[in-house]
């Protein structure tokens, strides 16, 4: 059975996030908050083949990030078989196919939310998925081409050297997020050809591949959508993505409009805490802060080693709304290892107009 069915409550979910969403940043989400799901980054199914090694690091999580779905893309139906051993392999709960990611380039190339304009595709690539997992066997990754299955290997390793097990996962579940339409409104072209294929789960980010992330997210379009696909398949599971700043609002959403739940992502940028239903948007007290963000650090460095550049974003969005926010940002994200990171915080604190 699908882990999307044994939710009894509306999801709260984190949403993935193209360079955002990390092993790093997900541990940290996930010890503060515990969103209902976790998402990866999204991962393209040609570097399988071309650049294997960009796989390992997007394919980490540990255990607490539980249900942890693997999110890829690309518009090749044999190499989503590839990604779904992988995922079935690695032990993940789910394998979500990106069919809304607003990049040009990848649009361009027919992925992502290019695939909303060749819904044969898109249908073809759910198909592939769905029936490697219904049919995967203990033999089925000798199908892998060598360069993934050495980088099986690897990633498996560094599972263990993080303190992860990771065993075969055959209950593996399938599931889209995608958008409304292209350059406009699709819903009712574009999202019967999504039902027809039967994934487990469909996530829609309320704007068009047009919009990018400008203006409003439409979540009456959402709604339409939403309503469209369980008058066919009362089954599948919908939820709702964008423009969602608080664990609440993301409730209220999914009563409002009539979903399963929703998917929170750059509203949880700097704030790990915010799954938290009694912790909400409540502002925490600056030696908290800091003492997560090097938690952050710490396990930036554990997991990614000595490449910091990932990490600096993620400091400046915890500290947006603090007293002096511009000149520490200005720190930094110009930090060049970790010993600086302290050294920020410590000046910060130590000018503070407070007794200890």
């Amino acid at each position: 059975m699908s882990f999307w069915n044994e939710f009894d409550k509306k999801i709260v979910g984190l949403a993935p996030m193209d360079g955002v969403s990390d092993e790093p940043f997900r541990y940290i989400t996930a010890k503060y908050s515990r969103p209902d799901v976790i998402y990866t980054e999204f991962i393209n199914v040609d570097s399988l083949i071309h650049a294997p090694k960009l796989i390992l690091e997007k394919l980490l999580y540990q255990k607490d990030q539980r249900p942890i779905v693997a999110q890829f893309f690309g518009n090749d139906p044999k190499l989503f078989e590839y990604a779904t051993i992988l995922a079935i392999e690695l032990g993940f709960d789910g394998i979500d196919i990106n069919m809304g990611c607003p990049s040009k380039n990848v649009a361009e190339r027919g992925a992502g939310a290019g695939l909303i304009k060749t819904p044969e595709i898109a249908q073809r690539i759910i198909s592939s998925v769905k029936k490697m997992v219904e049919n995967y066997s203990i033999d089925s990754k000798e199908i892998l081409p060598d360069k993934i299955k050495g980088k099986l290997k690897a990633t498996i390793k560094e599972f263990e050297r993080l303190g992860t097990e990771v065993s075969i996962n055959k209950d593996i579940a399938v599931s889209v997020k995608t958008r409304i339409g292209y350059y406009e409104d699709e819903i009712e072209r574009w999202i019967p050809y999504l039902v027809e294929s039967e994934p487990d789960c469909i996530a829609i980010h309320g704007r068009t591949f047009k919009q990018l992330y400008t203006g409003n997210a439409n979540w009456e379009a959402i709604a339409k959508a939403a309503g469209l696909i369980k008058s066919k398949n009362k089954k599948i599971k919908v939820l709702g993505n964008g423009d969602i700043l608080s664990y609440k609002e993301g409730i209220e959403k999914s009563e409002t409009y009539n979903l399963d739940g929703v998917l929170i992502g750059r509203g949880s940028l700097g704030k790990p805490w915010l799954f938290n239903e009694s912790q909400g948007l409540n502002p925490i007290k600056i030696e908290e802060l800091f003492k997560i963000m090097l938690e952050h650090s710490d396990r930036h460095k554990l997991v990614l080693g000595q490449n910091i550049l990932p990490l600096r974003k993620h400091l400046a969005w915890y500290i947006k709304s603090i007293e002096g926010a511009s000149k520490l940002r200005s720190e930094l994200v110009q930090v060049n290892n970790y010993d600086e990171i302290q050294n920020i915080f410590n000046k910060y604190l130590d000018k503070l107009p407070y007794t200890k």
